[in-house]
């Protein structure tokens, strides 16, 4: 019982930095992904108007985007 008691708030303590660096990675992620859309967003200004609301536009960023995303989690 006394083992337990002492465990405990070491598994505690350990479960909260794996939250903090989940929330670290997430953050991170969030901070990538805005940096990416803004410079798109920065891109699309420099470019024809015309580009500006083409879908095929949207698809490339999409595609990069998610691409990031997706070798963010194979990091994780």
């Amino acid at each position: 019982m006394l083992v337990m008691g002492h465990s405990n708030p070491h598994f505690h303590t350990h479960f909260c930095s794996c939250s903090l660096l989940f929330f670290f990675r997430a953050l991170l992620l969030f901070t990538a992904s805005t940096i990416v859309t803004s410079t798109f967003a920065f891109l699309k200004n420099l470019t024809a108007q015309s580009l500006q609301d083409s879908p095929l536009w949207f698809m490339l960023s999409w595609k990069q985007t998610s691409g990031i995303i997706n070798g963010f989690w194979r990091l994780v």
